[in-house]
């Protein structure tokens, strides 16, 4: 019997051997996976600086693109997948039946081997795209080519699906910057399966898919628990996937997060209390769903949030009490939702908010006590409901309000002595109220007031009074073919004579000309385009005169008040072809209105002739001014424009001849102020500019002669102050300037008269100081200087004055010091720099004629003096030969110097 058990117990291990044999046990164990031209950049873009040679000619300049948005970090990362399970043992047959056993002890089962690790995949880290091991340079490499990618890095780090990111925490533009437009994979064409990477770390994830038209990956289990910033995340993208489990309670900004994308998903139950800003939030999509639980609270823009899209969902027990700006918030799209309990008392812009919309709602009751912009807010809709409590007292700007709408109620008791614009107020309107006692004072344009309203009759005649007349060009087609006006009043027009005196007040007279169509936004082929309108105008004035003034106005009479885009327009659309080209373009354009554009960008590049008094545009909405002016001949004044929206200036008076006083412009919503004036003649006071949001000041001025006192900007923000000053004639005190998020300051001062003490900047991020004083005059205490992150000192005091004791400086970090002190006054002790990552002493001291200092202990922590890296190192440095007994003779050194090993370079004369 005994035998009998022991055989079955033998069998049973044999058997359970065979089922791990044959089907395996797993054992891998997962990782968690989840235009213009540019400055020079190295010494040989630059060697004209030691030949004193010209600027040479610029070259065309190209479209500029989209610039994107800034990032935040990110969360834990989530689980890795669990291992496959191993199938299951099939049961036994059962035996047959015998003598009853007798009790013996179980066998002791076979320990189960334990898993073996599978190849481990290295954790991707945050840090730039030229870094190995980086998410950026990760993405970078991937989407060059992802057949390489799995031949040469997916044993290390995974394919792309498999990617460990749990410890990354920024995919700020990770997809349109990293894998942009000229790899295998394109932002455009990348769609890959990512839904399995760990985003628990992740802070920022701005601009990550930005103009991923294809991408439409499930992305819904990501743990977003940590971004605060989705910005643009997924703008002109193709991505329309389930996000109702996201968790998004930290998320500060979600501005254009879904603009121009097809997302139409229901996240109503996103908690959203942190979201400080959701402008353009769902501008241009097809998003049509319920978010009436979210919490606004806090959000202070939601500027275009819905422009242009079907939305049309209850949201009237939002908390909206710290919105400020809804400007075109429901523009062309389809709401006509019950508001009337919204608290706008914040609110300064209601600038076009419901235009070309159904809305026809009560809200009378709203306090817009704080609101200076109604412009556009009710045309082209069905609007006609009671608004004659509202307090307008502080609008300024009623221009085309109730333009094509329904609205004809009683507002004639509302205070406008702020409003300056009424332009096209009520016309192609249903409006016909009693308005006799508004005071007009301040109004300096009624231009088509009650333009084709035919039903308009009440006496406005005493107005004249009030203003200057109505033979101001301001008043043109103020009644135009106001039909019941016209003929209630005796007015007829007859060459731009009133016929008849009217009974009401002073018979002065506007002249209305014939009707002009106003131009749209659109691209150059389109008819009643601006782009169209210029492009025609330029190829032949004449023409256009002949076949298009009758509808559209001479040039100077078009009607752009609709036109939100005036990008190119001059530099793109006369271009070089036509009878006026951009170089030959100077139309009197001065009577525009300009109120609705948003961009300005590149508009005058190039328009050497161009130069007409536009001072008295406004441009209060316009946002980018890029290259607006460069190369151009403008120079008339401007300060009285309101920028206060502008965040780019990049290159706006490059190269131009502007010379103007702007000191007065608000620019504190600015973050770019690149070549803002480089090559160009500023030179005037801008001590009072607000400059505390920009981050790049590269080639600001460039090539000027600006020598005003900045000393008091913050500059807090700024990371660029490289070419700076360069070639300018800048010597203002700047010792107050905190600099401590500079990271480069190359040839900031360079050939400049530059000479204040900045000894006491922060200096601690800059890693680059190539040129920075080169060819200068500086001569300033930096002793205190910390500049252990500096990898580049090339030429940093090259052909210079300097000559002040920097021994104690941590040059560890510095691989670049070719030229640094040539042809310098320079002669301080350096021995106890540590030169160790240094691989470039080209011509380090050549031509210094004072340097007698002892580095020859140098070469012991170098690959020595007979690299090329060294060559001409003291070439010419005649007071350290002398001090060392070193003298050159056919690429011997004559006699070994008593400071260490005889090591030389070889000088090629």
């Amino acid at each position: 019997m005994k035998s009998l058990v022991a055989l079955l117990a033998a069998s049973l291990l044999v058997l359970v051997l065979l089922v791990i044999t044959s089907h395996g046990i797993d054992k891998s164990l997962r990782s968690p996976s989840r235009g213009l031209q540019d400055f020079p950049t190295n010494v040989d873009d630059i060697s004209h600086i030691f030949a004193n040679g010209k600027k040479g000619n610029k070259g065309n300049k190209g479209n500029k693109g989209k610039k994107g948005n800034k990032g935040n970090k990110g969360k834990k990362g989530k689980k890795g997948n669990k291992g496959n399970k191993g199938n299951k043992g099939k049961k036994g047959k059962k035996g047959n039946k015998g003598t009853t056993p007798q009790p013996t002890e179980s066998p002791t089962p076979a320990p189960t081997p334990a898993p073996k690790p599978g190849p481990t995949i290295t954790p991707l880290k945050d840090g730039n795209s030229t870094t190995v091991g980086t998410m950026f340079w990760a993405m970078s490499t991937w989407c060059a080519s992802p057949a390489k990618w799995n031949n040469a890095h997916a044993a290390t780090y995974g394919t792309i699906n498999a990617w460990d990111t749990a410890e990354v925490t920024s995919m700020r533009e990770l997809v349109n910057k990293y894998c942009g437009t000229e790899g295998n994979v394109t932002r455009e064409t990348f769609n890959a399966d990512i839904s399995d990477w760990n985003t628990g770390s992740v802070e920022d994830m701005a601009n990550m898919f930005l103009g991923s038209s294809s991408f439409n990956q499930p992305i819904g289990e990501w743990n977003v628990l940590g971004v605060t910033n989705m910005g643009y995340m997924f703008a002109f993208s193709g991505f329309n996937q389930d996000l109702k489990d996201w968790n998004v309670e930290k998320v500060t900004s979600m501005e254009a997060m879904f603009d121009a994308s097809p997302f139409n998903q229901p996240i109503g139950g996103w908690d959203v209390s942190s979201v400080t800003d959701m402008t353009s939030m769902f501008a241009y999509s097809g998003f049509n769903q319920d978010l009436k639980d979210w919490n606004v609270e806090k959000v202070t823009s939601m500027y275009a949030m819905f422009y242009d899209s079907p939305f049309d969902q209850p949201i009237g027990g939002w908390d909206v009490s710290h919105v400020t700006d809804m400007w075109r918030m429901f523009a062309y799209s389809g709401f006509n939702q019950d508001l009337k309990d919204w608290n706008v008392e914040k609110v300064k812009s209601m600038r076009g908010m419901f235009i070309g919309t159904p809305f026809n709602k009560p809200i009378g009751g709203w306090d817009v006590s704080s609101v200076t912009d109604m412009g556009y807010m009710f045309l082209n809709t069905d609007f006609n409901q009671t608004l004659k409590d509202w307090n307008v007292e502080k609008v300024t700007i009623m221009f085309g309000m109730f333009q094509d709408s329904s609205f004809d109620q009683p507002i004639g008791g509302w205070n406008v002595s702020r409003v300056t614009n009424m332009g096209f107020m009520f016309a192609l309107s249903d409006f016909n109220q009693d308005l006799k006692d508004w005071n007009v004072e301040k109004v300096t344009s009624m231009y088509a007031m009650f333009a084709s309203n035919t039903d308009f009759n009440k006496n406005v005649t005493g107005w004249a009074t009030n203003t200057t007349g109505f033979t101001s060009e301001a008043y043109e087609y103020m009644f135009y073919n106001s039909t019941a006006w016209l003929a209630a009043y005796n007015y007829t027009v007859s060459g731009g004579i009133c016929d008849k005196t009217s009974p009401y007040g002073p018979a002065t007279c506007w002249t209305p000309s014939k009707h002009v169509t106003p131009l749209k936004d659109g691209n150059s082929t389109t008819t009643g385009t601006m782009f169209w309108a210029m492009s025609t105008w330029c190829a032949s004035p004449a023409k256009w005169n002949n076949n298009h003034a009758a509808t559209y106005g001479t040039i100077n009479a078009w009607d752009t008040a609709e036109v939100t885009s005036m990008r190119e327009l001059v530099y793109k659309y006369c271009g070089t072809g036509g009878n006026v080209t951009r170089e030959t373009f100077n139309a009197d354009i001065s009577y525009w209105n300009t109120g609705s554009v948003e961009d300005m960008a590149l508009m005058f590049v190039g328009t050497s002739s161009f130069n007409q008094p536009i001072g008295g545009w406004d441009v209060s909405q316009v946002t980018n001014m890029g290259d607006m002016f460069a190369d151009s001949g403008f120079n008339q004044t401007l300060k009285d424009w309101n920028v206060e929206k502008v965040t780019s200036m990049y290159g706006m008076f490059e190269d131009s001849s502007f010379d103007q006083p702007i000191g007065g412009w608000d620019v504190s919503h600015v973050t770019d102020m690149r070549r803002m004036f480089a090559y160009s003649g500023f030179n005037k006071d801008l001590k009072d500019w607000n400059v505390d949001k920009v981050t790049s000041m590269y080639g600001m001025f460039y090539e000027t002669p600006f020598n005003q006192p900045i000393g008091g900007w913050n500059v807090s923000q700024v990371t660029d102050m490289g070419y700076m000053f360069m070639f300018s004639g800048f010597n203002q005190d700047l010792k107050d300037w905190n600099v401590e998020k500079v990271t480069s300051m190359y040839a900031m001062f360079y050939d400049s008269p530059f000479d204040q003490p900045i000894g006491g900047w922060n200096v601690s991020h800059v890693t680059n100081m190539g040129f920075m004083f080169g060819n200068s005059g500086f001569n300033q205490d930096l002793k205190d200087w910390n500049v252990e992150k500096v990898t580049s000192m090339q030429s940093m005091f090259d052909a210079s004055s300097f000559n002040q004791p920097i021994g104690g400086w941590n040059v560890m970090s510095v691989t670049d010091m070719k030229y640094m002190f040539a042809e310098s006054d320079f002669n301080q002790d350096l021995k106890d720099w540590n030169v160790e990552k240094v691989t470039s002493m080209r011509a380090m001291f050549a031509s210094n004629t004072d340097f007698n200092q002892n580095v020859t202990g140098w070469v012991t922590n170098t690959t020595g003096f007979t690299s090329e890296a060294y060559e001409y190192m003291f070439y010419n440095s005649t007071a350290w030969q002398a001090a060392y007994n070193y003298t050159v003779s056919g690429g011997i050194c004559d006699k070994a110097s008593p400071y260490g090993p005889a090591r030389c370079w070889t000088p090629k004369l």
